[in-house]
Order: structure tokens, then sequence, then C-alpha cells
């Protein structure tokens, strides 16, 4: 039988919190890429003459870039 490895255990913990921060950096990235193509067909919208779509597309880009403005904390 093998027995437990306590330096183990601590490397495979670490590894999970390694593996859970580079899966939170790359959701944000993809956050801002969507918040980045909003913003893009916002700007079309607005060229194009679209501006009730383009005002709503900028709420969107405001919504994308902070999807939880409900958590700041103001009664707003």
């Amino acid at each position: 039988m093998a027995k437990a490895n306590p330096k183990g255990d601590d490397t495979e913990e670490r590894s999970a919190q390694r593996r859970t921060v580079q899966a939170a950096a790359h959701a944000s990235d993809y956050d801002n890429y969507i918040a980045d193509m909003i913003l893009e067909l916002q700007q079309m919208a607005a060229r194009s003459g679209r501006h009730a779509l383009a005002e709503r597309l900028l709420a969107a880009h405001e919504l994308a870039r902070d999807p939880r403005p409900w958590c700041s904390g103001s009664d707003d």
C-alpha cells in the first residue's frame, strides 16, 4: 500500500488552484471579447443611423463590462 504524501496533496491542491485561476482568466478574456464585439456592433448601428439599436447595444456593452452592477453596494 502506498503512503499518503502530504507534499503530494499540497501539490495537487496548488494545481487545482492554478487551474481555477487559469479558468477565471480565460472567462475574463472571453467576457472582454464579447464586450468588444458588442461595442463594434453599437458603433456600426450608430453609423448607419439605427440610434435606438445603438443605445440598446451600448447598454448591453456596459452590462458585459460589469455583469453585476447591483453588487456595487449603492442604492442608486
